[in-house]
């Protein structure tokens, strides 16, 4: 007897591959309403983009989950032998999505499409459909951890702004031979997060409607607002582009006052569409947080207090200076030999930790004692290389800009600090080289202790159990002291090209943006670990102590720090600790 194919005697509907096509056919219920798309302008032609990525960045209901049930179904069952990945933040809204949203609200609610699903849908996490593709529903737990080894056509991330967007560059991966597109959907989020990082490499498009006074011309009765076919030519507009260059992202905002369906006054809420006040958005901009108000109405990005760097922030301290460029070593060395003491030349070091992300960063600052301004000389990331290599560089470094003094981390470079105090033999040339001299360039500790944040000691046994003389810093202390140097504001001299004014105390070369517009990732990445976000509103966690507790600086930050301790505490010749 001949094997049968499953479910022979039920075959598969064949469903359009246009996706309003397949709404119409597919899915033309949602939670017990006939669906038009068509008269809500701003959504169809969203729905008609086809581009490999988009991310739409958006106020609270505004129909973003319709859209990853529409998108996700339509991919599942309109193509055949696909991996369609569905990724959200946590357990709990992974679990209501699939459950609710997707498999009772999506799936079973619609005819054509409760046919695809498999007899027994299995877990949570997967829903094998009959025509051989696969949905997988999972968290971003371990950074994508549970999307690796997949090849998804489509992936789809909901609740973005939640999630480890710092290591989207794995889910891109994954679709290497798929050639798959990506759907990424949130609210608003954290200025300076990996999440608005990513919104800034899209297009940021915002809904320009037609007619400026459509608001007005909405119909409502006793009920409220009317739907009707009306609304398809009155909420006609277009979508505006304000970063046309950039091509590889698709970017949509859909704050909440573009959307008919949500009262602007709190008098349109009582008296035309019929519902509590606390619907209207006048409303929520009186009594809800700024944080929460700017993320889950506007859906824009707000300065998070356990951001303490925004890039605002950075490029407050690089745009001003578009004219002015990184010098070069006989440039520094003249600026000394006119100013004299009135600046101070330091260097600060961060070597790499040894992961791929962490690199080997060294820094050069010049400190203007009146009015205490920092400038960024030169920064210098340096590629994978060997110890000796990298001591033997900065040695040349340190001498060529005529250093004054510098501060090199000890956790990762106590070779390399000793090379550069002693000096070494090249390990190609065997040639001897000097070092800068151990009253020069000092090895610094990070510790965590308050009450003597700034230390000097003299003479004390390093890992080799040789005598030297080291700094022991607070780390909290020194960070906090970087990000107050950032944000501050000095009145600046008037150099070339740059007037007078209060500016920030410190200075980033901007005219070949090449060379440090990178920094605004590295320094945004700074985070508060002593506050945790609850609603988007930062609250101190009471388990930890009562004072500042940060991540890691990334390397360069870090030389930067380091640069800026050797430069306060550097007067003539000679170091000058705070020791208690």
């Amino acid at each position: 007897m001949l094997d049968m194919p499953e479910d022979w005697d039920n075959p598969l509907p064949k469903l359009p591959a246009d996706i309003l096509d397949w709404i119409e056919d597919a899915r033309p219920m949602v939670d017990g309403f006939h669906r038009h798309i068509e008269w809500l302008p701003i959504w169809e032609d969203i729905y008609k983009d086809d581009h490999w990525n988009i991310m739409i960045t958006a106020g609270r209901q505004i129909f973003k989950s319709t859209y990853c049930t529409d998108v996700l179904a339509h991919e599942a069952t309109s193509k055949a032998n696909v991996q369609v990945v569905y990724v959200v933040d946590d357990e709990n809204r992974l679990h209501a999505f699939s459950q609710q949203r997707f498999r009772i609200g999506t799936l079973d609610a619609n005819p054509k499409i409760r046919v695809y699903p498999r007899h027994g849908l299995g877990a949570i996490g997967e829903v094998s459909m009959r025509n051989g593709s696969t949905v997988y529903l999972s968290t971003d737990i371990g950074g994508f951890r549970k999307i690796e080894g997949k090849s998804p056509s489509l992936i789809v991330l909901d609740e973005a702004q939640y999630q480890e967007m710092e290591f989207m560059n794995k889910l891109e991966t994954s679709m290497t031979i798929t050639h798959g597109k990506m759907r990424i959907l949130g609210i608003g989020g954290e200025a300076g997060s990996p999440y608005e990082d990513l919104w800034r490499r899209t297009d940021q498009r915002e809904w320009e409607y037609k007619d400026k006074f459509w608001r007005d011309k909405l119909q409502f009765d006793e009920n409220g607002l009317v739907l009707g076919e009306y609304m398809e030519e009155l909420l006609k507009g277009r979508w505006k582009s304000k970063e046309p260059d950039h091509k590889g992202f698709r970017g949509y905002h859909i704050p909440q006052q573009v959307m008919p369906f949500i009262p602007l006054t709190i008098d349109d809420a009582i008296n035309k569409y019929k519902v509590a006040p606390s619907f209207a958005i006048e409303y929520k901009e009186k009594e809800f947080s700024q944080s929460v108000y700017k993320t889950h109405v506007l859906g824009q990005f707000h300065r998070a207090m356990r951001r303490p760097i925004t890039r605002e922030m950075m490029l407050a301290c690089m745009t001003p200076y578009s004219k002015m460029k990184m010098l070069r070593p006989e440039e520094v060395r003249e600026l000394k030999k006119t100013h004299g003491t009135k600046i101070t030349v330091a260097m600060g070091i961060d070597w790499g930790s040894g992961p791929s992300a962490s690199k080997t960063v060294g820094a050069i600052i010049i400190f203007w004692n009146q009015p205490r301004i920092y400038q960024l000389a030169y920064i210098d990331p340096r590629p994978r290389e060997d110890q000796a290599d990298q001591a033997r560089h900065f040695v040349n470094l340190f001498e060529s800009y005529d250093c004054d003094i510098g501060v090199a981390d000890l956790g990762y470079g106590v070779h390399q600090v000793k090379i550069m105090q002693d000096g070494g033999a090249d390990k190609n040339t065997g040639e001897i080289f000097a070092g800068v001299g151990k009253d020069k360039l000092l090895g610094a500790m990070s510790t965590s202790n308050i009450k003597k944040p700034f230390q000097f000691q003299h003479s004390v046994s390093d890992q080799h159990g040789e005598e030297t003389s080291r700094v022991t810093l607070d780390k909290s202390a020194i960070i906090s002291e970087m990000v107050d140097i950032i944000n501050r504001k000095v009145k600046h001299p008037e150099y070339e090209g740059i007037q007078g004014g209060l500016r920030p105390q410190l200075i980033i070369p901007f005219k070949n943006e090449h060379e440090t517009e990178w920094l605004i990732s590295d320094f945004t990445a700074l985070v508060r670990k002593d506050l945790v976000e609850v609603d988007d509103v930062a609250q101190v966690d009471k388990r930890k102590r009562a004072l500042m507790e940060f991540n890691h600086p990334r390397d360069s930050l870090m030389a930067m720090i380091y640069a800026v301790q050797a430069s306060d505490r550097f007067q003539g010749s000679k170091w000058s600790w705070i020791s208690a």
